[in-house]
Formats: C-alpha cells, sequence, structure tokens
C-alpha cells in the first residue's frame, strides 16, 4: 500500500501466526487515499459466492481522515508457518507490555528463525516507536529468561482494527453516496458495543447495479496472548484469534440485524500482524433470506436501495414453528417472461428488416395461445447469409410454486419449472408448425431468476428437416428468405404410411461444382500469373471430358518458390441418388459420393498426366452440401515422382515454372519392363558443394576480416586436393570473442549412384553419401591439419538434395586437443587470432613413446580470473550508483589479500528493490598443476580447481565479513577454462544470517541501502555458548533455502472473440476498455490495468490483450548452493487463484457463476514472474456478464439476452453430419488453404531504465510493418509496447500467415481435429518468422521455445514468447539492431561487415564504417550526436549564401519602393505650382 504522509517509511516484518480460527482461502485487501483518491479493494466471499468488482466511484465519510486505520489486510494464510506483509500507517499503539525473553535472545534468535522459517531476517519495532522511523530499535524487555524448550506466553491488552465491507445487490440504480453515509453517520457514529468504535466510512460503486460500504472499527482493551518460542519467534493464541473472531461476529450481527433477529452464518475474519498490530477483515454479501429483522442502519440502506424486505420467510417460518426441518411451500399466480431466438441460414443475401417484421405483425402480433402475449420482435443480421428473430413473449397466470426452507430461502419447485417448459414448448411449436404438423425435438430453455421474476430463454436453428408443414408465419418467412420448403419429404412420408421404418431413395439429375488446386514447389522465383492462366487457357478451356466444364481459374502465389493453381469445373448430369427417411430428412447416398469420386479422379489425373501415363494414387475429395447442391474440392502436390507422362497443360506449367520432368525415369522403366519390382540403380558423374564452417573462441578482440581471408588466400586459393576447388570464402563475426569461416567448395566428378523404383522416384545410394563423406573428411582434415598430424573424430555432414543436387555442409569447432600439427592455414588464423599452439603435446608425446598409457602432468604458475556477484534485497529503492561504487573505492581497491587485485566494478539494478555488484579480481601466481594425456590433451587437476576454490571463498569472506566473524557456508564457484585461462565466477545473495560482523565495505553497502544490521547480535554472540554459534550456521548442506518475499507479478490476458459478422471497430473497443477497465482496480488480485491493445485477427474474428500488475504477491522461492532462485509450486498455485480471480471479475459480475478458466503459463525474467492467459470467450460459461463484458458483446453483435445465457448448445451442424451418415466411424481428413495467426512477444531485461514507447513503436513502423516476410508469408497487423518494469519491456507482435495448408480430420459428430503435422508445419512456419524479425537471413540457427496453439472455429491462433539471450543471435537483424541500440544493449555490429553477404540491410550501411569492434569505433549514441551535427556544419553556408541573397532581395526592393514614393511626391509638387 503507497503510504499517504511523505514521513511514512514502508517497513517489511515478517510475523509467525498459529492456527487462526478457520481461515478464509480469499485474499483481502484494502487501502484508502485521500478521500478525492480510489479506494483499492479485494474481496471474496466464499460463503455468499461474491468475489468484487472494481470501484469507480468512493466517497469517505470521514473527511479528516488521511489513511485508513485497517492498513492492509493482505493475502496471509493464518496457518502459515511465516509471511511477510508492509503497514504504512504511522499510527501508533501504545500499551503496556511485559516479556519473559530477553533483547539480546530475542535478537540473536531472529537468525535462527529466518533459517526454519524461511524468510528474512524480523525487526520488531519497541512500543512507543512508530515504524515511519528510519532506523530499527529492538523491543525493550524486563526479562526472566527460562532454557525449557516449550513456548512461553505473555498477556496483554491491546487494540484489534477491524474492517467490516458490506456488499449489496439492487435492481435499479445503485443509491448515492450521500443517501447511504447518511445511513452510516445516523446508525453507527455512535458507539453501539463496549470499547467498539468507528473510524470511519467509505461508499463504494461496484458496477451500476451493485455498491459496497467499507466500515474501520477499533475494538480496544482486547486481551491478546503471545507465545515466545524459544528462539524468539511471537505469535498469537489461536484463543485469541477466538476470541476475537467472537467480537466481529458481534459486531456485525448488530451492524445489520436487530438483537432479537434470528441467527445467521456469519463470514470468517481474515487476519494481518503487522508489527504485532492485528487487523481483520470480513466481507458480507446481502442476502434477505438470513436477516428476518434489519437493524435501523440496515432498513436505511434497503429503503435508499429500493430493497423491500420480504415479509414472506419470518411469516413462513413463524407459521411452521411447529413443522420439521424439510422446506415448505407457497402458491401463487404469475408472469414468466420468455425470449424466443429463431435463427436461419440462406442461400443468398438476407432478407430485410420489414419483410421479416412484416410475417411477425402478420401473423403473431395476435394471441396465437392462451394467456401468451408479444411483447416487441426483433430482427438481427448475423452474416451476409444469416439472420435471426427475437420473439419477447409474456405468458401470464402462470401457477408458480415457491419453497421457503427455514432459513428464509425462496426457491421454484421443478414442478414449476416443468410447467413453464411444455409451456415453452407449446409456444416455440406453434410458431413455426402447423398444429397438425410431425413431432420434433424442441431445444430446451434456460431460466433466469431475478427479484422473484422467472424469465426463460429459448433458441432454435431452423432446420427443414424438422418441420414438415410449416406455420402461415414461417412459410412468409421462409418466401422472403428464398428457402422454398422442400415438398417431397411430406409427400413421400404420406405414400409410406404402411412402409417399414427404412428411408426411401428418389433419383435426380443434378450438376456437381468442383474445386481443383494443384500446388507446385519451385527452385527459382515463381512464374508470373499470366505464364501460368495462358497454360490454362491453351489446354483446359475447352472440354476435357464429356460433361465437365471449366469455370474459372485463379493463379495464386503461395510463398518466393511455391505457387498453386485453383481450377473450378462443373460436371454436369450427375446422377444423384437421395435417401428420405420417415422424419423427414434428406441425404445422398454412398454410391452417389463415390460415383463423383470417380468422376473427379478422372478429371484430375486428365488435367495432369496423358492417358497413356501411368496411374498413381489421388487424393481424396472433401464434399459439402448447402441446400441440396454438392460441391466438391481436392488438392494435389505436385510429385514428379507421380507422373511419368505429363498431359500439355502440365508440361506448359512446368516449363515456365523452371522444374524440367526427368526422362530417365520413363526410360528406364520402359528398359525394365521384364524386371522384378526391386528398385533399379544408374550411374553418373556429378559435382557436389561443400560449405566447410570453422568457429573460433579467442581470448581477445576477434581478428579483422582481412588478416583472416588473407591466411585462405594464401593457402587455400590453391587445389589442396584432386578435384576440389575453392568457391569462395567468408568471414563472420559472431562476437566480441568468436568468429567463424565460411569456405565453399566444390567436389567434382564424383560418382554418383541414383536407385529409380518402379514408380519413377530418384533417389541416391548410402554408398554415394557414404563416399561424399569421406571426400568431406578428407577435405577438413587437410584445411586444419598437416598430413603427419594426429587423427581426430570429425564431425558429420548434413545433406541437402534440390533438383538432383547434393550439398553438403559441416561445422568444426576448433579444439587445440584435436590438432597436434595445425597445418600452414590454420597457423596463420592461429597467429593472427591469438591462439599460439602449445608446444606441451607433442613433446610429451614423443618423449613418452615407451611411456604407459596414463596421464603426465606438469606444473606451472598462472592467473585466475575471479568475478564475484553479490545481490541484495532491499525494503526502499535501491542505492544509487555512485553511493555503491564509492563503497568499493573506498575499501576495495586496495589489496585485501596477498596477491589479488580489484580489476574493476560494476553496479547493476537488478529491479526497484533488488541490485548487485559485480567485483572482477585477478589472482596471481596461481599454481596450475596440468594433466597430458597421450592422445595430447592438456585439463588442470582437481587439486588445482580446489586451490582456486579455497582462494575464491577466503576473498569473499574477506569482501563480506570481518576476519573475526563467524564462518558459514560459502557457495561454490563455476570454473570455465578458455585456451588454458582459468576464470571462476561465484555469486552470493546477501543474508544477514550468514554475516554477524559485517565488514567495513558491506557495512558502507548496507548503510547506503537501509539494511541496519543489529549491533546486538555480536554481543549475544561472544556472551553464548557454542550452541547458540552453531545455531546460526545449522549445517546446510547442498538442499535449497527457501525465501519468501513479496512482489509483483505482470499477467498477460488475450480475450478472443468469434463473430458471426464483421468486427468491431478498434475505436469502440478501446472505449469500452477506457469506459470500463482502466477506471477500475482489480482489487480482489491488487491487479492493476497497465495497458491494453485491441487485435483484428479475421474479419469475423478479434482479439484484446490486456497487460497487468498483481502487486504484494507473496513469492517463496528456493536458493540453491549455486544460488540457482527457483519459484515454488505453491508461488505458483497462488498466482494461477489471483489470475482466475481476476479473469472472473473481468467477464463475470461478481455473483455470477464460477467456471475453469484456462491455466496461466509462466515465464521468469530474473525474479520477475510474469504470467499469459488465453480465454477465448463461451456463451456457454458466463451467466451473468461484466459490464464491461456486456458492452463488448453488444458492440459485437453477440447481444444475448441475460435470460438465455447457455443456449449455444443448439447447434446448426446437424444438417451438416446428416449428408455424412452412411460414413463408417472413422475419421475424414480434410485438406484445406487457410490462414493462421501468430501471436509473438519479445521480451527484454535491461540493466538502465526501460526505452520510451514511441521510440520502440517507432523502430517496428520502420523495419517491420513495410516489411513482408516472404519466407512465411506473414504480414504485421499490430504491434504494441508494454513496459513490465523499469528496466524490463516487452513488445507483442501480431503477424498473419496466409496460405497455410491443414490437414484436418472430421469426426462422425463433425468435430474438426487438426492433424500434428499442421502444427509442425505452423511451427516451422513460426520459427521462421521468429528468425526473420530477430536475425538476418546468414545468421546462426537457435532453438526458439514451441508455440502454444489455440482452435478458435476452424482459425489456428500460435502464440510464442521469446526471452531475450545476446548469446542466441550472432547477427541480429536491422530491427532487433534498433531495438538494442535504444535499450542500451549495443553489442557489436561487426557483422554486417561480412564481405559476401547476399542480402545486406540497407539500414546497417551507415553504421558499418564507424562500429566496427570492441577495439576502437564509435558507439550508436556518438553517431546519433556526430551525424546530425556533421549535417548542419555542412548547411552552414547554404543557411549564410541564403541570408545574404535574402538581404539583397529585401534592399532591392527597399530601393525600388522608396523611388516609387519619389515619384509620387514630385508628381503632387509641380502640379501644385500650377
Amino acid at each position: 500500500m503507497i503510504p499517504t504522509e511523505a514521513s511514512t517509511r514502508t517497513t517489511a516484518i515478517t510475523t509467525t501466526t498459529k492456527e487462526p480460527p478457520t481461515p478464509t482461502t480469499a485474499i483481502y485487501t484494502t487501502t484508502t487515499f485521500m478521500p478525492t483518491s480510489t479506494t483499492e479493494v479485494s474481496t471474496t466471499n466464499t460463503a455468499a459466492s461474491t468475489t468484487t468488482t472494481t470501484s469507480r466511484t468512493i466517497s469517505t465519510y470521514d473527511a479528516t481522515t488521511t489513511t485508513m486505520n485497517p492498513t492492509v489486510i493482505a493475502s496471509l494464510t493464518p496457518a502459515t508457518a511465516a509471511s511477510t506483509t508492509t503497514t504504512t500507517a504511522p499510527r501508533t499503539i501504545s500499551d503496556a507490555t511485559t516479556t519473559v525473553t530477553a533483547a539480546a535472545t530475542i535478537i540473536s534468535a531472529a537468525p535462527t528463525t529466518n533459517k526454519a522459517a524461511a524468510t528474512q531476517t524480523t525487526t520488531i519495532p519497541a512500543k512507543n516507536v512508530s515504524v515511519s522511523t528510519s532506523t530499527t530499535t529492538t523491543m525493550a524487555a524486563s526479562t526472566t529468561t527460562y532454557s525449557i524448550a516449550s513456548v512461553t506466553s505473555t498477556m496483554k491488552s491491546g487494540t484489534v482494527l477491524v474492517l467490516v465491507r458490506l456488499t449489496f445487490q439492487v435492481n435499479k440504480s445503485v443509491p448515492t453516496a450521500e443517501e447511504v453515509l447518511g445511513a452510516v453517520k445516523n446508525h453507527l457514529s455512535n458507539q453501539f458495543l463496549p470499547q467498539t468504535y468507528l473510524d470511519n466510512a467509505n461508499y463504494i460503486t461496484l458496477a451500476n447495479n451493485s455498491f459496497a460500504i467499507e466500515l474501520a472499527f477499533q475494538i480496544t482493551n482486547v486481551t491478546l496472548e503471545e507465545t515466545v518460542s524459544p528462539n524468539g519467534a511471537l505469535t498469537f493464541t489461536s484463543e485469541t484469534y477466538n476470541q476475537i473472531q467472537d467480537s466481529i461476529d458481534s459486531l456485525l450481527y448488530n451492524i445489520v440485524s436487530k438483537p432479537e433477529g434470528k441467527q445467521f452464518d456469519l463470514p470468517n475474519a481474515t487476519f494481518t500482524v503487522v508489527s504485532n498490530q492485528i487487523s481483520a477483515g470480513v466481507v458480507y454479501a446481502y442476502n434477505s433470506a438470513d436477516i428476518n429483522l434489519p437493524s435501523a442502519f440496515l432498513e436505511d440502506v434497503l429503503q435508499v436501495s429500493g430493497l423491500v424486505m420480504s415479509t414472506i420467510a419470518p411469516t413462513t417460518t413463524a407459521a411452521a414453528t411447529t413443522a420439521t426441518s424439510t422446506a415448505m411451500s407457497t402458491t401463487k399466480s404469475g408472469t414468466v417472461l420468455v425470449l424466443v431466438r429463431l435463427t436461419f441460414q440462406v442461400n443468398k443475401s438476407v432478407p430485410t428488416a420489414e419483410e421479416v417484421l412484416g410475417a411477425v405483425k402478420n401473423h403473431l402480433s395476435n394471441q396465437i395461445l392462451p394467456q401468451t402475449y408479444l411483447d416487441n420482435a426483433k430482427y438481427i443480421t448475423l452474416a451476409n447469409n444469416s439472420f435471426a428473430i427475437e420473439l419477447a413473449f409474456q405468458i401470464t397466470n402462470v401457477t408458480l410454486e415457491e419453497t421457503v426452507s427455514p432459513n428464509g430461502a425462496l426457491t421454484f419447485t421443478s414442478e414449476t419449472y416443468n410447467q413453464i417448459q411444455d409451456s415453452i414448448d407449446s409456444l416455440l411449436y406453434n410458431i413455426v408448425s402447423k398444429p397438425e404438423g410431425k413431432q420434433f425435438d424442441l431445444p430446451n430453455a434456460t431460466f433466469t431468476v431475478v427479484s422473484n421474476q422467472i424469465s426463460a430463454g429459448v433458441v432454435y436453428a431452423y432446420n427443414s428437416a424438422d418441420i414438415n408443414l410449416p406455420s402461415a408465419f414461417l412459410e412468409d418467412v421462409l418466401q422472403v428468405s428464398g428457402l422454398v420448403m422442400s415438398t417431397i419429404a411430406p409427400t413421400t412420408t404420406a405414400a409410406a404410411t404402411t412402409a417399414t421404418s427404412t428411408a426411401m431413395s428418389t433419383t435426380k439429375s443434378g450438376t456437381v461444382l468442383v474445386l481443383v488446386r494443384l500446388t507446385f514447389q519451385v527452385n527459382k522465383s515463381v512464374p508470373t500469373a499470366e505464364e501460368v492462366l495462358g497454360a490454362v487457357k491453351n489446354h483446359l478451356s475447352n472440354q476435357i471430358l464429356p460433361q465437365t466444364y471449366l469455370d474459372n481459374a485463379k493463379y495464386i502465389t503461395l510463398a518466393n518458390n511455391s505457387f498453386a493453381i485453383e481450377l473450378a469445373f462443373q460436371i454436369t448430369n450427375v446422377t444423384l441418388e437421395e435417401t428420405v427417411s420417415p422424419n423427414g430428412a434428406l441425404t445422398f447416398t454412398s454410391e452417389t459420393y463415390n460415383q463423383i469420386q470417380d468422376s473427379i479422379d478422372s478429371l484430375l489425373y486428365n488435367i495432369v498426366s496423358k492417358p497413356e501415363g501411368k496411374q498413381f494414387d489421388l487424393p481424396n475429395a472433401t464434399f459439402t452440401v448447402v441446400s441440396n447442391q454438392i460441391s466438391a474440392g481436392v488438392v494435389y502436390a505436385y510429385n514428379s515422382a507421380d507422373i511419368n507422362l505429363p498431359s500439355a497443360f502440365l508440361e506448359d506449367v512446368l516449363q515456365v515454372s523452371g522444374l524440367v520432368m526427368s526422362t530417365i525415369a520413363p526410360t528406364i522403366t520402359a528398359a525394365a519392363t521384364t524386371a522384378t519390382s526391386t528398385a533399379m540403380s544408374t550411374t553418373k558423374s556429378g559435382t557436389v558443394l561443400v560449405l566447410v564452417r570453422l568457429t573460433f573462441q579467442v581470448n581477445k578482440s576477434v581478428p579483422t576480416a582481412e588478416e583472416v581471408l588473407g591466411a585462405v588466400k594464401n593457402h587455400l586459393s590453391n587445389q589442396i586436393l584432386p578435384q576440389t576447388y575453392l568457391d569462395n570464402a567468408k568471414y563472420i563475426t559472431l562476437a566480441n570473442n568468436s568468429f567463424a569461416i565460411e569456405l565453399a567448395f566444390q567436389i567434382t566428378n564424383v560418382t554418383l549412384e541414383e536407385t529409380v523404383s518402379p514408380n519413377g522416384a530418384l533417389t541416391f545410394t548410402s554408398e554415394t553419401y557414404n563416399q561424399i563423406q569421406d571426400s568431406i573428411d578428407s577435405l577438413l582434415y587437410n584445411i586444419v591439419s598437416k598430413p603427419e598430424g594426429k587423427q581426430f573424430d570429425l564431425p558429420n555432414a548434413t545433406f541437402t538434395v534440390v533438383s538432383n543436387q547434393i550439398s553438403a555442409g559441416v561445422v568444426y569447432a576448433y579444439n587445440s586437443a584435436d590438432i597436434n600439427l595445425p597445418s600452414a592455414f590454420l597457423e596463420d588464423v592461429l597467429q593472427v587470432s591469438g591462439l599460439v599452439m602449445s608446444t606441451i603435446a607433442p613433446t610429451i608425446t614423443a618423449a613418452a613413446t615407451t611411456a604407459t598409457s596414463t596421464a603426465m602432468s606438469t606444473t606451472k604458475s598462472g592467473t585466475v580470473l575471479v568475478l564475484v556477484r553479490l545481490t541484495f534485497q532491499v525494503n526502499k529503492s535501491v542505492p544509487t550508483a555512485e553511493e555503491v561504487l564509492g563503497a568499493v573505492k573506498n575499501h576495495l581497491s586496495n589489496q585485501i589479500l596477498p596477491q589479488t587485485y580489484l580489476d574493476n566494478a560494476k553496479y547493476i539494478t537488478l529491479a526497484n528493490n533488488s541490485f548487485a555488484i559485480e567485483l572482477a579480481f585477478q589472482i596471481t601466481n596461481v599454481t596450475l598443476e596440468e594433466t597430458v594425456s597421450p592422445n595430447g590433451a592438456l585439463t588442470f587437476t582437481s587439486e588445482t580447481y580446489n586451490q582456486i576454490q579455497d582462494s575464491i571463498d577466503s576473498l569473499l569472506y574477506n569482501v563480506v565479513s570481518k576476519p573475526e566473524g563467524k564462518q558459514y557456508d560459502l557457495p561454490n564457484a563455476t570454473f570455465t577454462v578458455v585456451s588454458n585461462q582459468i576464470s571462476a565466477g561465484v555469486v552470493y545473495a546477501y543474508n544477514s544470517a550468514d554475516i554477524n560482523l559485517p565488514s567495513a565495505f558491506l557495512e558502507d553497502v548496507l548503510q547506503v541501502s537501509g539494511i541496519m544490521t543489529s549491533t546486538t547480535a555480536p554481543t549475544t554472540t561472544t556472551v553464548s555458548t557454542t550452541t547458540t554459534a552453531s545455531a546460526f550456521t545449522t549445517n546446510f548442506t547442498a538442499s535449497v533455502m527457501p525465501i519468501t518475499t513479496s512482489g509483483t507479478v505482470v499477467v498477460f490476458v488475450r480475450l478472443l472473440f468469434q463473430l458471426n459478422t464483421p468486427v468491431p471497430n478498434k475505436d469502440v473497443i478501446i472505449g469500452i476498455i477506457n469506459k470500463q477497465l482502466f477506471n477500475q482496480i482489480r482489487t480482489v488480485t491488487l491487479a492493476t490495468l497497465k495497458n491494453a491493445t485491441y487485435i483484428q485477427l479475421t474479419n469475423t474474428s478479434f482479439a484484446i490483450d490486456l497487460g497487468y500488475q498483481i502487486t504484494n504477491v507473496t513469492m517463496v522461492a528456493t536458493l540453491s548452493q549455486n544460488d540457482t532462485i527457483t519459484f515454488t509450486n505453491d508461488t505458483y498455485n497462488q498466482i494461477q487463484v489471483s489470475v482466475e480471480n481476476l479473469l472472473h471479475n473481468i467477464v463475470s459480475q461478481p455473483e455470477g457463476k464460477l467456471f475453469t478458466f484456462p491455466n496461466a503459463r509462466f515465464t521468469v525474467v530474473g525474479n520477475q514472474i510474469m504470467a499469459d492467459v488465453m480465454y477465448v470467450y463461451n456463451e456457454a460459461d458466463n451467466n451473468l456478464p461484466s459490464a464491461f463484458l456486456q458492452d463488448i458483446l453488444t458492440v459485437s453483435g453477440i447481444m444475448t439476452s441475460t435470460t438465455a445465457p447457455t443456449t449455444t448448445a443448439v447447434s446448426t451442424t446437424t444438417t451438416a453430419s446428416a449428408f455424412t451418415t452412411n460414413s463408417t466411424a472413422s475419421v475424414m481428413p480434410i485438406t484445406t488453404s487457410g490462414t493462421v495467426v501468430v501471436f509473438v512477444r519479445l521480451l527484454f531485461q535491461l540493466n538502465k531504465p526501460v526505452p520510451n514507447k514511441d521510440v520502440i513503436i517507432g523502430i517496428i513502423n520502420k523495419q517491420l510493418f513495410k516489411q513482408i516476410r516472404t519466407v512465411t508469408l506473414a504480414t504485421l497487423k499490430n504491434a504494441t509496447y508494454i513496459q513490465l518494469t523499469n528496466t524490463s519491456f516487452a513488445i507483442d507482435l501480431g503477424y498473419q500467415i496466409t496460405n497455410v495448408t491443414m490437414v484436418a480430420t472430421l469426426s462422425q459428430n463433425d468435430t474438426i481435429t487438426f492433424t500434428n503435422d499442421t502444427y509442425n508445419q505452423i511451427q516451422v512456419s513460426v520459427d521462421n518468422l521468429l528468425h526473420n524479425i530477430v536475425s538476418q537471413p546468414e545468421g546462426k540457427l537457435f532453438t526458439f521455445p514451441n508455440a502454444r496453439f489455440t482452435v478458435v472455429g476452424n482459425q489456428i491462433m500460435a502464440d510464442v514468447m521469446y526471452v531475450y539471450n545476446e548469446a542466441d543471435n550472432n547477427l541480429p537483424s536491422a530491427f532487433l539492431q534498433d531495438i538494442l541500440t535504444v535499450s542500451g544493449l549495443l553489442t557489436t555490429t561487426a557483422a554486417p561487415t561480412t564481405t559476401t553477404s547476399t542480402t545486406p540491410l540497407p539500414t546497417l550501411l551507415l553504421t558499418t564504417f564507424f562500429s566496427t569492434t570492441s577495439g576502437g569505433g564509435f558507439p550508436g549514441w556518438a553517431l546519433a550526436i556526430i551525424i546530425p551535427c556533421g549535417i548542419a556544419i555542412i548547411l552552414i553556408p547554404l543557411w549564410i549564401l541564403l541570408a545574404c541573397m535574402l538581404c539583397g532581395c529585401c534592399a532591392a526592393i527597399r530601393r525600388r519602393w522608396h523611388r516609387r514614393r519619389s515619384y509620387n511626391v514630385q508628381y503632387t509638387t509641380r502640379n501644385g505650382l500650377f
């Protein structure tokens, strides 16, 4: 909670409570600022199933109160062992306190408490000391020390702060703050219970029809019993909590009920202890069934709220005092509101509202059933070919039977609902059918009860199979809709009244529409539309099969190297056999579909092959039936192995595509007509392309391109092996200390053996690949080693075949242990790289030819580089770099240990409340023992590493502790060896329990950080026995250490909506978000909305991205010995609950039903947890949508009545399923080309404040919006910048990848499931897209995280999050370079200087010359200053010239003007003379 006074300092207090009474599962937190400020309130009442929404309007009763006395009632489960909370209340409670434990004992036991309870150090303010002071004072004590192990208790009298929250749901607009707070002032301002005082009251508007009253009380002179365990921890007893709970129950009961009223279940309070001050919070959602005699205060509130107390419950209860405990019933007559929704699917444009409502007026305006009246009718256009009619009826004089349980709750009986359902069935049947028509299954209605008023809703999707005799109303609607009723079904049914129940068939002749899609993969750029459509015109425009006509053709570019041709045909005079079941449903027989499949096979075969060509497997078609019109679609991906004699059309297409048909297959096939079915082989001589990549790791800056390519020119330009030629060489800077050389070779006259299977497919034999691998091994060995050098394991090559051309690639990372005699080329490269080959290995090997195989060792003296990282967690803002580095300069700049020198120091801000200090040391004259194995490999012995570890332990201990301080477990170092140079790194997270005597350096750091260590600990340590000292260092082995802290979680919520109409406008959605969400504080989880984005996915679907911060989340992490921080499952579970509460508040009213939300996906960046959750809106989930969701649904055209939230059970897919009733139970594959929506989230963690939003958006507009990602046909649709913390941010990019081939299986129940191959293909496209976003094309490939897939309707959406890691990317894209520059993560840009890069980005040309390597050159910020200044300097002469010209022009004009004036004067004078 943010303090309201500048003098109030936030202090973290760790307390331990012991089994308070029945802890609730809710989090209850409130924060109150000045009367004009906002109040955050977070409540969950498990008894009333009410979760709060957020306040927008707050009025304060006591205007003189600056802070709400209940401070914070945070997420504390009293049964938990320890919890850290924060208080800002400036009030000090001065109560007499008598303790039985010495102050020294308390302080000395505190570290042990921290170890056991997994919390930070506990500091206890003394009585009469405000927590706003900047120092920590130990508790005063009149001491009596007990040495027994049992806990001791003390009794004192204190004050408890109680926050009572009353929530009300009304049927009209909420009352005003003056009306409600007037009732508080009139009835609660006086003391109505002993020692209970009202501090202040707040009025909060939760929604249009709900509000809350917050009452802050103080209960004084409460007896508080504390238990003091031997380790000094103070907790209140369970009896204390039970006593306070009783007082709260009495308080709450008297607030809402008269003393003589009936008893009811009161909610449990939640307790929080901060600095031994108990605060309690309780939430009660008003329920009229609970209270039969409301208090005077509650009566006034109900009066102004329009909630009149029902007198049925008390009367019935009084009359049934002798009855049993069973429910009692009353009967009355009432009215039921019924909303009937009829939906229609048409084949043409929808009718007009006048036509449809005219039919309503003509036929339904009169009373169609007794006591049933039409209130109003509404016409709704759902899509271009669907519409709905909503009819609102009143059914009067309905007998309603209510049951009254002993607690006064009123509910309607199941017989009442059954009776209403029958009435609705009769009403719906008469609306759509004549009375003598056949019966059909009617959908169930959904019921809603508001203030004892029953409303029902029913949705019926028109199905011609249901109705054989439509009503006059329905006939008119069908007439204007173009839906003419089929008379076959009733006629056939009438003629078959004596027949059995088997289906009856009719035969007719019709037309089938066929869409053929041919896809091609090429090796060059795709042909033009004119070339391809010219081939269609030349060969397919005429009738290629009897009664088959080409309607139209379409050319589609799929990617740079793939395209498709779509051909639409009509097959006429097809015999169609329909089966008519007794219920009038019409479906086509399986024979009909088989006949059409044969026709499509014949059509497709003739399109791509000559008649005498070989047969091959043709793909199955997919069928669709709309209004008895059959349409079929088939997709064929061209495969040269399928077709040995292409048709004239296909030949032309292959010709313009550069796909020349191989003539080997048909020739061999003709020659082998007597051969068996085994594969046949041919042998030829060809060329293999080999790309060799050598990578090097160096200890200094990388060499220049000239130096490395000079070595290539000197040694590799000549032919180093027979028939092997170097094509080109390329130098690539990977990082500041690593580079690569890429060498492209051609190996000629390679014997290539191809196998030709009977189906004409050509593949190379394994012998061919083995032969090429041998050649590559020989080539690579000769590049890096002399022929007489030792053999070593060479990496395997990877092979690629494109148009029968074999290409191979091999990567070798240089390792000095592999090569004892480097080649002349490698020697030159090592020389310019500073990698001098060790001569120990060959010398020892030569001398030890008779030795055994055991390793040999040598000893030398060297230097070890040590990087010490100290991390600190503070309770206030982190100190400045000057303060921390000043402490380093004062205390560590001198030599603190022999032969140990500080190289440099670095200050790093990790978060708002944590920072790190990195200290780089050199330890000189370290004895290093190397072992040399017979194969020449050099490694350091374990004794060497142990010796270095001891030196690091001594160094770290002296950095943070005085020599006489206690010993504690120090973390192990991690070692890295590069070119025989040992580097070590160690991370230590400061823990006050470890150090009793901090060093002068650490004292200064703690001083500027506000972490004041207690000075009583050393006194206690010296006085105590050795057992006390051991208590501080309970031998922690490799087990992890728990750390508890309070932090912030960033939550990304994505809401997806699928519509039947075009999506609403972006401004409308953003306006709703601004109105409903930005002004609200989600107090259930202390969630604050930081940003919102609208994303249009398709024409009929959109998404809303909401970025929230949830504060004051208790996080428990385990810290292993290697300082790895891992959050516990309980932490993630707690965050999941908070996310679900947040989601429920966003989409549902507090009293709405609970439903299952998807699990969040968690990502940890540094110590920051981020949660990502996606929810696809489902009408069936939500019975009471929130005001925000209601507005979204309204503008989206999903305006459902609140009485029928679950009516989506009626599906319009019954017709489609009717067409496939004769299929088997197996699923049917469907292949189609569609669009995938990809959400890419890029996360960046910085060491300085994040860049400005406008800067990032400007980079995105410049680099991404104007680019088309052609690798995957991805188009950027939207982009969003999200600031996560002060030092981290995210970029959300929404892409569409078009023309993705999707294969789905369609089960008998019409469920569509996409195959794994589809998802794998999309994953590859997403990986390519991500690589293009963050890397240049020639950049190295690295592993991206897997995408998370969601299917909405038939639309696949992929969601992927990538946390930027510098080690992943050696050649960042222009976009990423700009982002890194403005973020301060500017790494070397030497990569763009690659001499043979084929696709340089123009945006990098400017920086190529200046920013080369770390050895020199200008940084990006210097360029930003120099370039504009240079331009301005160049333009100065032009400005001077322009000024001179203007001055000259002005002077000439001025002289001319003066002459004209003189003319006028002279002329006037002369006239005067005459």
